[in-house]
C-alpha cells in the first residue's frame, strides 16, 4: 500500500489537481477528532490528515503546509489536517495559525467537548495508560483496564486545565471570526454520527458516504470509579459551571 500511495502521489505531482477546498479541524485532545477524521476518510473525495503540525522539531513547516495542500485526485473536493490549540508543543512559531489567518477560504471545524472534566481526565489517563485510541480492528487490540485507569489528580492544576481550554475556545471564535466556522461537539458527534456528519457532508456538498469506524471509546466508566479523590474534585466543583459533568457520561 505505501508503494502504491508513493507512485500515486508521485503522478499526482504532475497531473494532479488543486481544485479543492481546504478545511482545518480545530480542537484539543479527547474531544473526538481521532473519530472525525476517521469518518471523514470514509468519503473518497475529502482527505482528512492528522496532526502534523504537533511537534515541529527540525521541520521546515512551510513544507508541510505545501504537502498537505499540494496537488491530488481530482476527484478530491477537500483536503484538511488537524491542529490542537497548543500546537506546534515544541515551538513558539505561529506560523500554522498564520497561514490560517491569512487564507479566510478556509473552512474551520471548530471540535470541543462540553463535558469538560470528561476531556481532561481522559488526556490524563491517555498519557498514564499511553493509550491514545481504541482501535478494534488491530489484531493486539486490548482495553486499558478499570486499575490502570484509576487516577489521583492534582485538583487545581486540573480545574486550571480545564478553564484554560474554556479560554483556547473562547479564543478561535474570535480570533477567526471572518472565516466559516463550523462547531461541533464531541457529544454530537458520538451519540448522533449520521446526523453530524450528514450537516458536515451536506455543507461540503459532496456525496453521501458511510459512516463507520474502527475506533472504540476509551472510558466507559464513571469519573466517581475513575478519580481516586472523586470527593475532593467533587468538593471543588460544588457550584460551578462544571459540576453536572461529574454525572455525565
Amino acid at each position: 500500500m505505501a508503494l502504491i500511495n508513493k507512485i500515486l502521489n508521485r503522478y499526482y505531482k504532475y497531473f494532479g489537481s488543486r481544485r479543492y477546498r481546504k478545511f482545518v479541524i480545530i480542537a484539543r485532545s479527547r474531544t473526538g477528532s481521532n473519530l472525525l477524521n476517521s469518518y471523514l476518510n470514509n468519503s473518497s473525495q475529502i482527505i482528512a490528515r492528522g496532526e502534523l503540525f504537533g511537534r515541529i522539531g527540525d521541520k521546515d513547516e512551510k513544507r508541510i503546509w505545501t504537502d498537505i495542500y499540494r496537488k491530488y485526485s481530482s476527484l478530491v473536493c477537500w483536503v484538511g489536517f488537524k491542529l490542537f490549540y497548543q500546537h506546534p508543543v515544541d515551538s513558539d512559531s505561529k506560523f500554522v495559525w498564520n497561514q490560517i489567518k491569512k487564507d479566510q477560504s478556509i473552512l474551520i471545524i471548530h471540535l470541543t467537548r462540553d463535558n469538560k472534566v470528561r476531556a481532561e481526565l481522559s488526556r490524563l489517563i491517555a498519557f498514564k495508560t499511553k493509550k491514545w485510541a481504541a482501535n478494534t480492528s488491530k489484531p493486539n487490540f486490548e482495553k486499558a483496564i478499570l486499575e490502570d485507569k484509576k487516577i489521583k489528580l492534582d485538583v487545581d492544576s486540573f480545574l486550571d486545565e480545564i478553564q484554560s481550554v474554556v479560554n483556547y475556545e473562547n479564543y478561535i471564535r474570535q480570533e477567526y471570526s471572518n472565516h466559516k466556522i463550523i462547531e461541533i461537539t464531541y457529544e454530537q458527534l458520538t451519540k448522533n454520527p449520521n446526523k453530524t456528519i450528514g450537516e458536515i457532508r451536506k455543507e461540503f456538498d459532496i456525496d453521501s458516504f458511510k459512516i463507520k469506524t474502527p475506533l472504540a471509546k476509551q472510558n466507559t466508566e464513571s469519573i466517581e470509579d475513575l478519580v481516586i479523590n472523586f470527593e475532593e474534585l467533587e468538593k471543588k466543583l460544588s457550584g460551578t459551571q462544571f459540576y453536572s459533568n461529574l454525572s455525565e457520561l
